[in-house]
């Protein structure tokens, strides 16, 4: 999303307003006494710090401004990140761990396991790897022509 300098301040404080609004509501939502609903609500809690991270991660700077200040919004940029992206997976490991100790049998963890692999993943960054197919080998033959044998033969 390209952000016009003067306005960034304010889009990250629409951001944050939101995000907190959602975090009561789920953190609410969580102390009901259902652990089924505390699952769900600890699940979106991590999905919502973690798209929250992703959203002003993918802000960028219009390309006339100087290096040196976009090295700098990077900086600030990573510092607003990191604790979000941090929050959302110790949200997703909250639920992980909630859903296993409440046994629920819809397949809750195993679905929040995958969400935190996938997370893993993509945080780890695998880095790509070329391979080339090695040549065709085939059998080759030889084309002799064959005479009498008569060697040994009395």
């Amino acid at each position: 999303m390209k952000a016009r300098v003067e306005k960034i301040g304010i889009v990250l404080a629409l951001k944050t307003e939101k995000l907190e609004k959602a975090q009561k509501a789920f953190q609410s939502a969580g102390k009901m006494g259902d652990t089924s609903v505390a699952v769900q609500s600890l699940a979106k809690l991590a999905d919502i710090y973690l798209d929250y991270s992703k959203a002003v991660k993918g802000m960028t700077l219009p390309a006339d401004v100087p290096e040196a200040d976009q090295k700098a919004f990077q900086a600030e940029i990573e510092q607003i990140v990191l604790p979000m992206e941090e929050k959302g997976i110790e949200a997703l490991n909250q639920a992980i761990e909630s859903a296993k100790k409440a046994a629920l049998l819809d397949g809750m963890a195993g679905r929040l396991q995958e969400k935190m692999d996938a997370v893993n993943m993509k945080s780890g960054g695998a880095p790509a790897i070329e391979v080339e197919a090695p040549p065709r080998m085939g059998p080759t033959f030889e084309r002799r022509s064959v005479g009498l044998w008569t060697g040994g033969l009395k």
